[in-house]
């Protein structure tokens, strides 16, 4: 089968228990490989048939700088997990069929060496929960006692209405192209933070559903949804990274 690579993304991440790992970010190398079929994209020429590997390393950027980790092997099957997900409604790119992820830690041993974790899964692997929701669907990716990573759908002219989080802090990626955050344009690949007590809103005004990911931390508590009658604060948009 086809396939793309990603090679040598550093990003720095948290990996391990203690405080000192969670304080200290650590330097993780990443290579990737993404299986697919790349007849229909160079037959037509778009990037709607294809995989476009910007966006799917900044959603790896997103991911581990976001997460912290127990192991490198949780940090791999997450990922392995939001690559191998099937595309959300209108969406527009390619199904990965497999990937091959090698997470390689330069310092794991201080100056003596370093680890990496290495695996190879397919889309028949990955497993989702999907919800309902009165804003569109949800697809649950990933859930460890410390994080949740999840994909949100808004269907056509529909919200997710003001809210705000009083344990959970949250993160959110654009997927897709016409998602309104804090009633403005976000554009793709952008990323806000939301700290707890911070009111935030996502519209779709388009006629089109629209998708971003979403990393809750601990792992998504319904009884955290509060949906407040609060103004829309100004909470600095994150580019995307690499763009």
């Amino acid at each position: 089968m086809d396939k793309v690579k990603i090679e040598n993304l550093e990003i720095n991440c948290s990996i391990g228990r203690g405080v000192k790992e969670n304080l200290n970010k650590q330097r993780v190398l990443v290579d990737v490989e993404l299986f697919f079929e790349t007849e229909r994209a160079a037959n037509s020429e778009s990037l709607d048939d294809a995989v476009d590997f910007t966006l799917i390393a900044q959603q790896i950027a997103f991911v581990l700088q976001v997460c912290s980790f127990t192991l490198l092997e949780v940090a791999a099957h997450t990922i392995a997990k939001m690559i191998l997900m099937p595309p959300a409604i209108d969406e527009k790119r390619a199904q990965v069929e497999k990937v091959h992820l090698v997470l390689h830690m330069p310092e794991a041993l201080k100056s003596y060496g370093g680890a990496s974790v290495e695996i190879t899964r397919n889309a028949l692997w990955a497993k989702y929960i999907d919800e309902e929701k009165p804003f569109g669907k949800v697809k649950i990716i990933h859930e460890t006692m410390d994080f949740g990573l999840y994909r949100l759908s808004i269907s056509p002219g529909n919200k997710i209405p003001m809210h705000e989080h009083r344990v959970m802090d949250e993160s959110e990626f654009i997927l897709t192209d016409g998602v309104q955050c804090q009633h403005l344009p976000a554009p793709v690949g952008s990323v806000r933070h939301w700290p707890k007590f911070t009111p935030h809103v996502y519209e779709n005004l388009t006629n089109r559903w629209q998708s971003l990911l979403c990393i809750d931390r601990p792992k998504f508590m319904h009884h955290d949804e509060v949906l407040v009658s609060k103004p829309a604060v100004d909470v600095p948009l994150i580019p995307g990274w690499f763009s």
